[in-house]
């Protein structure tokens, strides 16, 4: 469904339409609650967050309050390889996470990436955050979808540049519930009957920068 489509329903049945992309609300919130939250329970002292994009409401708004406090915080973001958020290099490929991807563009990310508050990006492939979700499960026991499996992968990514990070911080932003069907069947495909150490290894292993 269009835009324009949505904006008649809503004014046919009197719906509220959240504008999740454009609506200046939801990065503020982020800055007026999640950013004062994070800054609290990390006394101050941290390297680098990193988000999963989508609206970039979270990554930017409780970004924007932490660095205000912390200004050399540095602020990642990833989402699926075949999303156009960050690059149309790959803009052919079909992915499975809609929560964290986009095939349109996102202004308060553009602006985000424009003035350098987001300082580096990375796209994820699906079978990557898939081994995370599992990861994490497994060892963790925290069942989580993929945005969060792709956070997990940003992590890794980050920390193979820079090794000499003290402090990182990723959300768990979604369930597992919608997900645990593909990401039970890529467990049962490609790591059977390997130990939390062995996906450990594979996950880093494909996450490793060229």
């Amino acid at each position: 469904v269009c835009s324009s489509d949505l904006e008649e329903l809503c004014e046919k049945h009197g719906w509220f339409l959240c504008h999740q992309f454009e609506n200046e609300a939801n990065w503020k919130f982020h800055e007026e609650t999640t950013g004062p939250e994070i800054f609290e329970q990390v006394e101050g002292d941290l390297d680098i967050m990193i988000g999963a994009c989508s609206t970039g409401g979270t990554l930017t708004g409780a970004g924007s309050y932490l660095k205000e406090r912390i200004p050399d915080l540095r602020l990642v973001g990833v989402e699926p390889i075949g999303s156009t958020i960050f690059t149309t290099e790959n803009s052919d490929v079909a992915y499975m996470n809609a929560g964290s991807g986009l095939d349109m563009p996102c202004k308060r990310v553009e602006r985000a990436l424009e003035s350098g508050m987001i300082e580096e990006t990375y796209s994820i492939p699906d079978e990557a955050a898939m081994t995370a979700c599992v990861l994490l499960a497994r060892t963790d026991a925290v069942l989580v979808g993929l945005s969060s499996g792709q956070g997990l992968c940003g992590v890794i990514k980050t920390l193979q540049v820079h090794p000499e990070t003290k402090r990182i911080l990723f959300m768990n932003c979604d369930q597992g519930r919608v997900y645990a069907p593909y990401v039970l069947k890529h467990q049962q495909q490609h790591f059977p009957k390997a130990t939390p150490t062995d996906r450990s290894e594979e996950h880093t292993s494909e996450l490793q920068s060229p």
